[in-house]
């Protein structure tokens, strides 16, 4: 999560449904380790792209081009990881994301690309979990 609460989402493969669900919450409360806080998306964590399994190279080409590294997420047996949608996840490493807004529109006019896991202005109050068991809410 950015100092403007935008946030990456969709680690387990559920991105979708999650944007789905904070699309329809009167707020979206976000518990969130100390770990997870950063200056600049994109350095530190992976960002899941859900994509129809029929547009995986389309989709995985179209992503090069804005500058990521990438890759098929894969299951535990080593095949392709399917959603609960039964749709691919592409991850892509980025060296930064300067603009997550501009970036998660991008991402979303690919043919093919289901949804992304930009959480971008849906944060409301976000609490964080500290090393030492105590919580603290950010303003």
């Amino acid at each position: 999560m950015d100092k403007e609460k935008n946030l990456i989402k969709g680690g387990g493969g559920a991105l979708l449904r999650e944007k789905v669900v904070a699309s329809v919450s009167r707020e979206m409360i976000v518990l969130v380790g100390e770990s997870k806080l950063v200056e600049q998306l994109g350095k530190s964590f992976l960002l899941p792209v859900e994509v129809l399994p029929f547009a995986k190279r389309t989709v995985y080409n179209e992503l090069k081009s804005m500058g990521c590294s990438p890759f098929l997420r894969a299951g535990q047996d080593g095949e392709p990881f399917f959603t609960d949608n039964g749709n691919y996840i592409i991850d892509c490493k980025f060296e930064g994301i300067e603009d997550p807004a501009r970036l998660e529109m991008k991402i979303n006019n690919i043919p093919g690309a289901i949804e992304n896991g930009l959480f971008v202005g849906r944060a409301g109050r976000i609490l964080v979990g500290k090393a030492d068991g105590t919580v603290r809410e950010l303003p």
